[in-house]
């Protein structure tokens, strides 16, 4: 008998997050705020905004293009000010089939916040997101991964059932809250992460698609016995310049020239699991 590990018998799942921070950047809260550097918050950062102009103006279009001829569908994490920002964007996202779940207010970190705050802040990002595209978003990913010991309950109070905040497995999971009930995790990843690989470590568009690809083939072999996972962050203005847009389409069309390949949106690999889970229970 088969191990039924995914939707369809799929062999390897894959996962494509796209972060829509631009235009939610807080000079120097946001900490990474691209190769140009902070300078003093006193003054403007004039050409700084403009490199993540970059990912409105040229970089989303030219991933939502590659991502429907691939025929992919992702997760959008838009900041609630970007999205204010560039709201007829976000609904085309949400009108071609991506998730659109929720990355906080603005790009700053919430884990040092005390518990009125931090609430305060996930329900103005549930209500920015669910005004712009009609549904409420149902994953979060917080700034830098950087939660506190109370986000997930927090997030599961505001109908969230699911976070990606999590670098831990392979796989996504479920865990009981405080409260007995489920949530479910659907890790992320920083050694494939974009931003990390091209900005913080310099990359090549070369070496960032042969890791990918090594990436991929490890976990293609391990999907043979196991419940494997490959999630690939995709921020705007990083992944969508021109020959690194070259460079995902060629491990796109890799990865998809395999048997048993798919894509799933987060919130339905949360889904998944959280059925699994359920049934587990009886």
């Amino acid at each position: 008998m088969t191990n039924i590990f995914w939707p369809e018998d799929a062999r390897l799942v894959l996962t494509l997050s796209v972060m829509f921070e631009a235009g939610a950047q807080v000079n120097p809260d946001s900490i990474y705020l691209g190769p140009l550097g902070p300078i003093d918050p006193q003054y403007p950062d004039l050409a700084g905004d403009t490199y993540f102009e970059y990912g409105y103006t040229e970089a989303l279009p030219r991933l939502l293009d590659v991502f429907d001829f691939h025929g992919i569908k992702t997760t959008v994490f838009p900041v609630g000010k970007a999205a204010q920002k560039n709201p007829d964007l976000l609904r085309d996202m949400a009108k071609r089939g991506h998730e659109i779940a929720a990355h906080g207010v603005s790009w700053v970190p919430q884990h040092t916040w005390d518990e009125d705050r931090e609430r305060a802040f996930i329900k103005e990002s549930v209500e920015i997101i669910t005004n712009i595209v009609g549904v409420a978003p149902k994953g979060w990913n917080c700034w830098g991964l950087r939660r506190t010991v109370r986000t997930l309950d927090l997030l599961q109070e505001n109908g969230f059932t699911y976070h990606i905040d999590d670098v831990s497995q392979d796989n996504p999971f479920v865990r009981e809250l405080a409260n007995g009930k489920p949530f479910a995790t659907v890790p992320y990843t920083l050694h494939n992460n974009d931003l990390l690989c091209y900005e913080a470590l310099g990359f090549s568009t070369s070496a960032y698609v042969e890791q990918l690809k090594r990436e991929f083939d490890w976990l293609y072999e391990e999907a043979k016995t196991r419940r494997r996972m490959m999630p690939i962050p995709c921020h705007d203005r990083t992944l969508g310049r021109p020959a690194r847009v070259h460079g995902l389409n060629e491990f796109l069309t890799y990865a998809l020239g395999h048997p048993g390949v798919t894509f799933m949106r987060r919130g339905d690999i949360a889904d998944f699991v959280l059925d699994e889970y359920a049934q587990s229970k009886g």
